[in-house]
């Protein structure tokens, strides 16, 4: 009974042992799952980004393609290149402003500045109709970036502004209106006016298409070179240039990332990339710029709250193969635990029961032994018996003639 409860003893210290190591593997594999399903969550969550990044990226391509092509269809109407201007050329240039805007829906200006900037023709546009500004209401631009940059462009292009907010009489128009401004150089040998041809486009419906993109997984951000958000989910984040709110950044709020994309090489035009778990792609607007003010960084980001699921997911799968592992690796082991103690009890009984038949082969033994002894014994006695009887009939022989005799 001692040696079978040291057997029970040692049985659980072996299994105890195996079941540790068994663990032990159940959590590597665990952990290994938990690796593998958190890289195809992201994975997918980075493929969703690249195609939103490409989706975005190419809805504003298109846009600024067709502000180039638009820009170079208006001014190449020969009313614009006639030699004397009158009256009668002055409605004719307005009624082709008039005209070309209505049909470009998103175009929200035309205006044409002299040298010293100031406007000679305007026609506002808004829901669709047209607005001629009286001459006493014509502004003068000359101070403002898109009026010294433009007229310092070579001729025959098209240069492209930045983009922001619409301006006017030194106050950001409410509710904003993000816009882009082409404009086109004219020199008096091929135009009537030397000055500059600005058009305004405006960008709302082209922003709110790209917003309309943005999926928890994939939010957009468009921001400019300097770092301003023009497009963020959250709307208070928008517009920090214009609107005086300096710290309004990418890089005050991630400056890892935002070094990152500045120390993009400028000589391409479009650059996509991938760091901090984010898609982001540069591009240009045409003009090439020294401290990159005309570049457009078009971002695409996960909500923190997307991160956050990803990794209790994957969690809760790797958790949930580890129970699963333990659990098989406990029942084999418990099962296993049964058959080798119904196996050593099985031992110790088939042991006893083979050290009683030893037991009673010995006394069997001993018994055949004695039986074998008594046997001699009794054939001995029986000798013995057969003699004396033999010796008493000699005798009585020998004395029965002698008695007879005498």
């Amino acid at each position: 009974m001692v040696e079978v409860t040291s057997q029970y003893k040692s049985l659980k210290k072996s299994l105890l042992f195996k079941f540790m190591v068994m663990v032990a593997v159940s959590l590597l594999i665990s952990l290994m799952v938990y690796v593998i399903q958190y890289q195809i969550q992201k994975s997918s969550i980075t493929l969703l980004q690249d195609n939103t990044l490409l989706a975005a990226h190419n809805t504003l391509s298109r846009e600024l393609g067709d502000v180039r092509k638009v820009v170079k269809l208006l001014v190449a109407d020969d009313i614009l290149k006639q030699s004397d201007e009158n009256e009668l050329l002055e409605q004719q240039i307005q009624t082709h402003f008039v005209n070309f805007g209505l049909a470009a829906e998103n175009i929200s200006q035309i205006r044409w500045l002299d040298s010293e900037g100031q406007e000679k023709y305007r026609v506002n546009f808004k829901a669709g109709q047209a607005e001629l500004v009286p001459k006493q209401q014509l502004q003068n631009k000359s101070s403002r970036y898109y009026f010294t940059e433009g007229m310092e462009h070579s001729k025959g292009d098209v240069y492209i502004t930045p983009i922001d907010l619409n301006v006017e009489r030194g106050a950001v128009v409410t509710p904003h209106e993000p816009t882009l401004r082409a404009s086109y150089r004219t020199i008096s040998d091929s135009f009537i006016l030397n000055g500059l041809i600005v058009v305004n486009f405006d960008l709302s419906k082209t922003l709110q298409q790209i917003k309309s993109l943005s999926t928890m997984q994939a939010q957009i951000q468009l921001i400019n070179g300097e770092g301003y958000w023009l497009l963020h989910p959250r709307k208070d984040k928008e517009w920090g240039f214009m609107l005086e709110q300096p710290m309004l950044t990418l890089g005050k709020e991630d400056s890892q990332l935002w070094q990152v994309i500045t120390q993009l090489p400028k000589s391409q035009d479009l650059i996509a990339s991938h760091s901090h778990a984010t898609s982001f792609l540069k591009m240009t607007l045409g003009n090439n710029s020294a401290n990159g003010t005309n570049d457009i960084i078009v971002l695409v980001k996960a909500d923190d709250s997307v991160q956050n699921e990803i990794v209790l997911w994957s969690f809760f799968i790797a958790f949930a193969c580890a129970v699963s592992l333990i659990s098989i690796s406990g029942l084999y082991l418990k099962s296993s635990y049964r058959d080798q103690r119904q196996i050593i009890k099985a031992r110790a009984h088939l042991e006893h029961e083979q050290q009683e038949l030893l037991a009673a082969n010995t006394k069997l033994q001993r018994y055949i032994k004695q039986q074998h002894q008594l046997q001699g014994e009794l054939i001995e006695a029986q000798r013995l018996s057969s003699l004396g009887l033999m010796v008493a009939g000699v005798a009585h022989e020998m004395n029965t003639p002698l008695g007879g005799a005498a």
